[in-house]
């Protein structure tokens, strides 16, 4: 097993970058897996949380299994409960285990960093307002589930306090990671056609996957009749 071989001896300043691009996306299982094949070997690393010494990164299998039961849970309409999707669905996608380093936290434990971007994911979940606009990474109550957000920076400052470009190339490894996920998204997602208020059609800039329009008005937060999607 590949391991992360840059240990600090204390913790350093969060990785500073800006301008980031932003992708949200909800996709059914079998079309996470596709993505997954399509980006082929890359690593899983949760970054920023205290974990078992020597848990360098997720496996894909068990990142997929979480999913799974993420949108199961949809699908039936019920809100998705498990605590343990938050270790999942906040981490960050690479290339390369050389994009982080980390320091021991203890004698058995330990935290990851990143030195260099790397396609970070979160929680995504979205409200509809009183205007009727969609507002995404809104959370709350009446916030909405809708898969993952994954998003990568354009701007990044280096350790000598230089700011540059994040472009692709051996600097940036991370730059082709995530074109492949916007080019893939592009061509087997679509903006969520929404009906707000049963009048008000919207094309959203939310991405949902094609696989998605078979079940998605199961939603449980859509079966309330306010806002649904158009199949």
């Amino acid at each position: 097993m590949k391991a992360i071989l840059a240990v600090q001896e204390r913790f350093s300043s969060p990785m500073q970058a800006s301008k980031w691009l932003h992708l949200q996306l909800l996709l059914d299982p079998l079309e996470m897996q596709q993505l997954f094949e399509e980006l082929q070997e890359f690593y899983i690393v949760q970054s920023g949380q205290i974990t078992q010494l020597g848990q360098d990164y997720l496996t894909q299998q068990n990142f997929l299994s979480y999913y799974s039961d993420y949108v199961n849970c949809l699908k039936k309409g019920i809100l998705p409960q498990d605590p343990n999707s938050n270790h999942y669905f906040t981490s960050l996608f690479s290339l390369s285990l050389e994009a982080f380093y980390k320091v021991f936290v203890g004698k058995e434990k330990q935290m990851i960093q990143a030195k260099i971007p790397a396609v970070q994911l979160q929680h995504h979940r979205f409200i509809c307002g009183a205007d009727q606009t969609l507002r995404s990474m809104a959370f709350g109550p009446s916030s909405i589930f809708w898969g993952l957000q994954f998003s990568y920076p354009q701007l990044y400052q280096t350790s000598v306090g230089e700011v540059v470009k994040v472009e692709q190339n051996e600097n940036f490894p991370n730059t082709a990671l995530f074109k492949t996920i916007q080019k893939w998204a592009r061509y087997q997602t679509v903006p969520t056609p929404f009906l707000i208020g049963g009048q008000k059609k919207v094309n959203s800039p939310i991405r949902l996957g094609k696989q998605c329009f078979a079940w998605i008005n199961n939603h449980p937060q859509l079966q309330k009749g306010y806002l649904q999607v158009i199949v």
